[in-house]
């Protein structure tokens, strides 16, 4: 059993209001990041060795809510970032040197919900998202453009996403 006790890190300020999505990357074996995402429309890239009151990057550019967060290391070891929006965009950040978007991924039509990412081989990165729409659409995560794929059928919005890669095949 676990039992509870102090916090291992605190991640303070930053958002103005709520945080509705987290995620997590190591990006070498002395150094790893906590991503936040928040109604405020910002993305924070957090330090997860240090904590404190102050992010190392503020993402900007969604102009609604963003609703989901995701990370992905490309094959040149570069950390990125992907979210999610009410504003009907996909975006793909540089989370070590912040910045505008590298790639802003339009086609679903409402809110986007949930966002997450998956590589079958190193050097083919895909990003997956879902929505309002009723659909699940999977993009590149490095040239970006329309969706590779979109996945309908579904009777209503699509809440929530997640991949698995089970002996090379994504289920």
């Amino acid at each position: 059993a676990i039992e509870g006790g102090d916090a291992l890190l605190v991640l303070e300020g930053g958002h103005n209001g709520a945080v509705v999505g987290v995620a997590t990357v190591v990006v070498n074996s002395r150094d790893a990041r906590v991503v936040s995402c928040g109604r405020d429309g910002t993305i924070h890239v957090w330090d997860a060795n240090k904590g404190g009151r102050a992010p190392r990057v503020v993402l900007n550019g969604h102009v609604d809510c963003v609703s989901g967060v995701a990370t992905l290391v490309v094959t040149n070891g570069e950390v990125r970032v992907v979210s999610c929006s009410a504003d009907g965009t996909v975006r793909v950040w540089d989370a070590i040197k912040g910045g505008p978007a590298l790639l802003v991924l339009r086609g679903p039509t409402g809110l986007i919900y949930d966002v997450t990412t998956f590589a079958v081989k190193d050097d083919d990165p895909r990003v997956v998202s879902c929505g309002d729409d009723e659909t699940v659409r999977i993009w590149d995560a490095i040239e970006g453009g329309d969706a590779l794929v979109v996945l309908e059928g579904h009777d209503g919005p699509v809440y929530g996403v997640t991949t698995v890669v089970v002996n090379g095949e994504v289920r």
